[in-house]
């Protein structure tokens, strides 16, 4: 290359005779194999370490987990809109609590459903085309009642 530049240079033009190289790649056909082998070997290495990372999550990455509940039972739902083909809306069961403001349901089958000692307080929202708009059915097994005394027997 050096000696075109200095041609061109001297006079001009590329009148030098040029000659062409090629790399001897005589060589190449054997690290070819290799380089494929390292590679194969680097992919196994990866599932490997991919496999024993999932498995390690899998079994809780060698802590104890507890589930625990912070005690929240409620909820709060506001500027809503639900239409369900005879499905349900609002569903509040075994003591939870909703709270919906301005929630309006159209052709569910039941639209606010407390069951179990659920809550439900509605603000401002309605319900329209439905088999049954507000429904509630079971008690708070968890629930214990207030011991009395009365002055006179009611029986």
């Amino acid at each position: 290359m050096v000696n075109i530049v200095k041609d061109y240079l001297a006079d001009g033009d590329f009148d030098s005779p040029t000659t062409r190289t090629e790399p001897d790649l005589s060589l190449l056909d054997s690290s070819f194999d290799t380089v494929n082998e390292q590679k194969d070997l680097v992919d196994d290495a990866r599932a490997d370490i991919q496999q024993s990372v999932i498995d390690f999550l899998n079994d809780g990455g060698q802590l104890r987990i507890n589930i625990e509940m912070g005690g929240n039972k409620s909820m709060l739902a506001n500027d809503f809109a639900m239409i369900n083909d005879l499905g349900y809306a609002i569903f509040c069961k075994n003591g939870g609590i909703s709270e919906q403001v301005s929630t309006f349901t159209y052709y569910c089958h039941t639209h606010y459903w407390a069951a179990d000692g659920g809550q439900i307080r509605s603000v401002a929202g309605s319900n329209a085309h439905g088999t049954y708009g507000l429904r509630a059915s079971g008690y708070d097994i968890t629930e214990k009642p207030d011991a009395v005394n009365l002055a006179n027997d009611m029986a």
